[in-house]
């Protein structure tokens, strides 16, 4: 095995049988990288094995992974280490390899290989290509590093829920429960003992669950809620432990009081995690300040309020016919004018009967009842109406972005219908901005890119909306055509300007590189502002500026800036 050992920090594996191209590679490469060559996937396979800092990116000869199978890719996607190092086949731009690329989908390894590069090398599209690449696997592995919790070691909330659908489709048998712990008062320990005490607290639950038989793996959805997925033979433990305020563990503290709640879950069920986490809440809700008991099972008392919900989605037509859906709108700050430079239409329900209702509760009801593409439409054209109206009384008007949500992608025709009805109202297309969800990419991709890539050749602004809040960010920004990042309010929310790793700065230097404007969402403070500002920031879109507004107090916050 030959191999060559040069400058640069950042391991590049090259697997090249062509001794002038490992010539010209180490010529344009050598001195911003650490170059390690091979003739074959097998020797390939040893130095990947050997490198104990991992490897940034692979460059391999097309014909000599296609002799052998792409084995090497297919073995490189198996091992989490390299599960997602950019892997870019190099190839004579004959077309007879062209012809051959068309194949790779027989062979399964289309998907596993992340680009294409062709022969002969030329330097400036080399470095640039790898250059781009590797800053990209670099904030995938950054913001896949948030598939742990910190302080428990946990899943995340977004992974967990992902591993939970995940083990349900692959034991559809099994007896399985949804687990929740819950701490009550955490807040006041915190005051009382200090935050750390509280991190203690939590991070001893954890490793206390853990322990349980039948435990088969946990997430920390929020604070000091604990979820677990568990088989039924964990149920007779957890209803021992229970038994107890603190569960029988050793604290630091005394009068540690944790309510549990468990979702038993059917066989072959269509439930979504989120649905058996919400019913295990539900739950504990049901035994809050109640003394001495700390375990509760859902059950169907419980699914009276399960019938509450079922209510809203039944009264939203009515709702929609009375006109109770409000839009309010929320300024979007331009750092580089000093002004507003647009604003985000958000929906709000007053209802005679349930009173000003949180989207947090009607969304996600609509959405899975599909009533959304209804209130969307509704949306739009009364942003379309009201903007109509700002033009012609000669009212400052601004970008104004409408959510679109992953259910109106269902619509094939829904680029032309949304450009037939802003185009009804005479509004100008680079005035309405589509904001498209990360979230809403993972569930069809081909169809959004599609959706997306009509509205910008028809002039809309397209933005991508809470970026890095799930884990398809990296495939959404190299698929779809957008202008605008929206970072999501976590990512601003959790920056620590010390750390050595910063998402907010890895995702706002990706934004740069590839050009797209930035919206920092959930900022509350100056800090946070000057941070997001000496990052390059455009926009800035949070309560620091204001809060969601009506369409009226929202007019007089655009004449009292002008």
């Amino acid at each position: 095995m030959k191999k060559g050992r040069y400058s640069g920090s950042k391991n590049i594996l090259i697997i090249e049988d062509n001794d002038i191209n490992r010539v010209q590679l180490t010529e344009i490469l050598a001195q911003r990288y650490a170059l390690h060559f091979t003739r074959d996937g097998k020797e390939a396979h040893d130095v990947l094995e050997e490198l104990q800092d991992g490897v940034a990116l692979v460059l391999a000869d097309f014909k000599l992974m296609k002799q052998e199978s792409f084995e090497l890719i297919h073995q490189m996607r198996r091992m989490k280490v390299y599960r997602h190092t950019p892997i870019v086949l190099t190839s004579e731009a004959s077309p007879a390899d062209y012809a051959e690329y068309e194949k790779l989908e027989e062979t399964g390894a289309q998907e596993e290989i992340t680009d294409f590069l062709m022969k002969p090398f030329y330097r400036s599209i080399v470095l640039k290509r790898v250059e781009s690449l590797i800053l990209l696997y670099e904030t995938t592995n950054i913001i896949n590093a948030l598939e742990k919790d910190a302080l428990t070691g946990a899943y995340t909330k977004e992974f967990f829920y992902r591993e939970v659908q995940n083990y349900l489709k692959e034991n559809p048998e099994e007896s399985l429960y949804m687990w929740v712990s819950d701490i009550e008062g955490l807040k006041i320990i915190n005051e009382k003992y200090g935050i750390e005490m509280g991190d203690a607290i939590i991070r001893l639950q954890e490793k206390a669950r853990e322990k349980v038989e039948g435990f088969l793996f946990g997430g920390r959805i929020e604070g000091d809620k604990l979820a677990a997925l568990v088989q039924e033979r964990a149920v007779p433990y957890i209803e021992e432990l229970t038994q107890k305020a603190d569960m029988g563990i050793e604290f630091p503290i005394s009068k540690v009081v944790i309510r549990n709640g468990l979702y038993r879950i059917r066989k072959h069920t269509t439930l979504m995690a989120q649905g058996m986490y919400d019913r295990a809440i539900l739950a504990i809700n049901r035994i809050k300040d109640t003394y001495g008991i700390y375990l509760s099972v859902y059950n169907d008392v419980l699914k009276k309020d399960i019938l509450a919900q079922r209510q809203v989605v039944e009264n939203a037509e009515t709702a929609l016919e009375k006109r109770q859906f409000v839009v309010y709108y929320q300024p979007k700050f331009d750092l580089l004018n000093g002004k507003t430079g647009g604003a985000e239409a958000l929906v709000r329900w007053i209802s005679p009967e349930f009173g000003f209702m949180n989207p947090g509760v009607f969304i996600p009801l609509f959405e899975k009842s599909g009533f959304i593409r209804k209130l969307d439409y509704y949306v739009w054209e009364e942003v379309c109406r009201e903007m109509k109206e700002w033009k012609e009384s000669g009212k400052p008007t601004v970008p104004i972005s409408v959510n679109v949500s992953r259910r109106d992608f269902e619509d094939e025709n829904l680029a032309e219908k949304i450009i037939g009805l802003v185009d009804s109202y005479g509004i100008e297309h680079e005035l309405f901005h589509i904001e498209v969800t990360e979230s809403a990419y993972s569930d069809n991709p081909e169809q959004i890119t599609k959706t997306v890539k009509a509205f910008h050749e028809a002039g809309f602004v397209v933005e991508l909306d809470d970026f890095g809040a799930g884990y398809s960010s990296m495939s959404a920004l190299s698929e779809m055509d957008i202008d605008i990042l929206k970072l999501d309010m976590s990512i601003v929310q959790k920056d620590n300007p010390r750390a050595e790793k910063s998402v907010l700065e890895c995702s706002m230097k990706l934004a740069k590189m590839l050009k797209f404007k930035i919206v920092a969402e959930g900022v509350e403070t100056n800090e946070q502002v000057e941070r997001i500002s000496s990052l390059g920031g455009e926009y800035i879109q949070g309560f620091y500026y204001s809060k969601p507004i009506p369409k009226d107090e929202f007019e007089r916050y655009l004449m009292k800036e002008q």
